[in-house]
């Protein structure tokens, strides 16, 4: 079904229009999604310096007093968008220049880091030895290691051998939203 944008006037279809709240989303909002943006960045960049953190700082505010709908809002993000993504990966995966570019991109970050590198390497090489078992469940939500991979991360790289062990999403949270209690 095609639709037609009240700012630019394309006909356009329905999924290039956001789900008008006002109506539940049983409607759609009466401009596509690029004019929304579009306006959206006008408007941010006609802001002056004290403006914009103004913003940031109710948006840190809102995200202090909210920790767990931040954290739905992302996972929720993570989950409409699995599909797309693993998709996107097993083309990158088979893509030779995409081989050779993830690895020239892996070569200078541990390049850039080599502690980390050396505190995942010790790590491996003590899961393989037997010194560090890997559990089958995230300590935190309970995930299983055949649904998210169970990852060890490090609080102190100084440390390589003292580690949290944690599913691939808890552990992107940790780095992307910590809190006082994550390591």
């Amino acid at each position: 079904m095609l639709h037609r944008c009240t700012k630019c006037g394309e006909l356009k279809a329905a999924t290039e229009f956001y789900a008008d709240k006002r109506w539940r989303g049983k409607r759609l909002s009466a401009a596509c999604k690029q004019c929304v943006k579009d306006r959206a960045r006008q408007r941010y960049d006609a802001m002056t310096p004290e403006e914009r953190r103004e913003v940031a700082k109710r948006a840190a505010d809102w995200a202090e007093k909210n920790p767990g709908r931040r954290l739905e809002i992302a996972k929720g993000w993570r989950h409409r968008t699995l599909p797309a993504r693993r998709k996107a990966t097993a083309k990158r995966r088979d893509n030779a220049k995409a081989k050779a570019k993830l690895a020239a991109a892996s070569r200078a970050y541990y390049t850039a880091h080599p502690e980390r590198a050396a505190a995942q390497r010790r790590v491996r090489d003590a899961i393989r030895r037997g010194d560090l078992i890997r559990p089958t469940r995230c300590p935190r939500c309970g995930r299983r290691n055949s649904v998210s991979r169970i990852e060890a991360h490090h609080a102190d790289y100084s440390k390589p051998l003292e580690v949290t062990w944690l599913c691939a999403l808890c552990h992107r949270d940790t780095h992307y939203y910590p809190t006082a209690d994550q390591p």
